[in-house]
């Protein structure tokens, strides 16, 4: 699972300010990422190695979800619900360790693409 790490002095400092906006702020994070996921699928199936998984039920595509951890802890998750997402994220490995199939990653490069867009989303939404 990937964490994203904020300085919470900063929020803190924010919600002062903007009362409320914070959780909207976060919350449009998390469906951005979101976003990021489903919109980044390989248009081929199987996809290649190192590229996202292509499409071919539209199981797992459709399983990427987000929620709020806790109310009022700014906290959220973004996630799937289906147990081979793992293995296609990561990719596996045989008992001697060769590579049995290679990782098709889809969360990590959605979540580094959302990291480069906190700025702007916090912004828009406290401005807003």
């Amino acid at each position: 699972m990937a964490v994203v790490k904020v300085d919470m002095t900063k929020l803190l400092d924010i919600e002062r300010r903007a009362p409320g906006r914070i959780d909207k702020a976060i919350a449009k994070l998390a469906l951005t990422c979101q976003a990021e996921i489903v919109e980044n699928f390989s248009a081929s199936s199987p996809a290649s190695p190192g590229q996202p998984p292509g499409i071919d039920t539209g199981t797992l595509k459709n399983s990427v979800l987000t929620g709020r951890v806790k109310p009022r802890e700014h906290k959220v998750y973004v996630g799937q619900n289906v147990e081979y997402a793992i293995y296609l994220e990561y990719g596996t490995l045989t008992e001697d360790g060769s590579t049995r199939m290679a990782a098709r990653p889809f969360m990590l490069p959605a979540v580094e693409r959302t990291k480069r867009q906190v700025g702007a989303i916090m912004e828009s939404v406290i401005e807003g």
